[in-house]
């Protein structure tokens, strides 16, 4: 077995380079990006009165995990951006499944980072623009003819955001 290096670099002084730190994450977020893809191609069959997904849809089910290269460099950019696409996606009609699940690799990313600003706000963000493309937007958002939601599953996603970030908390 291999050892890593620990502290600071005999001749720079300088904290030594992990691998995996170094390299981008490739394989978990084509990961992340095929199961957002195939879940919600999957779960759209149950929703039919939902927008069908088309070519920017599955864009913006892959822009989630794309953005999560850049998680261990970036993590506020990772979080926020994650937050946004998905605030888009939800705001264009899309049918729901796993697409919050990029959100919740980067705001573990971002927590393990010390940005905890950063992801109690991206969390925040996206539920107060749930609330309104749920409640009062959604007269003049995609699908057509959609009612408001129901006042009640709110506090359950609220509950969601606050796990998340308890969870991410905890692991750091």
């Amino acid at each position: 077995m291999r050892e890593f290096p620990r502290g600071p670099h005999p001749w720079t002084g300088q904290a030594a380079a992990l691998p995996w730190r170094s390299a981008l994450p490739w394989r978990s977020s084509l990961a992340l990006a095929v199961v957002q893809l195939v879940g919600t191609q999957a779960a759209a069959h149950s929703q039919p009165e939902r927008v069908g997904l088309g070519l920017l849809g599955r864009a913006l089910l892959v822009a989630g995990p794309a953005l999560l290269l850049a998680r261990h460099r970036h993590p506020r950019l990772a979080v926020l951006g994650t937050a946004a696409v998905t605030a888009l996606y939800l705001g264009a009609g899309y049918p729901y499944g796993p697409v919050f699940l990029s959100l919740v690799v980067a705001c573990f990313a971002a927590v393990a980072a010390g940005r905890r600003v950063a992801a109690w706000s991206a969390l925040a963000g996206l539920w107060a623009v749930h609330l309104l493309i749920a409640h009062w937007l959604h007269r003049w958002l995609p699908p057509a003819g959609d009612g408001p939601a129901a006042w009640g599953p709110e506090a359950a996603v609220a509950a969601w955001a606050v796990a998340i970030v308890a969870a991410s908390e905890l692991v750091r």
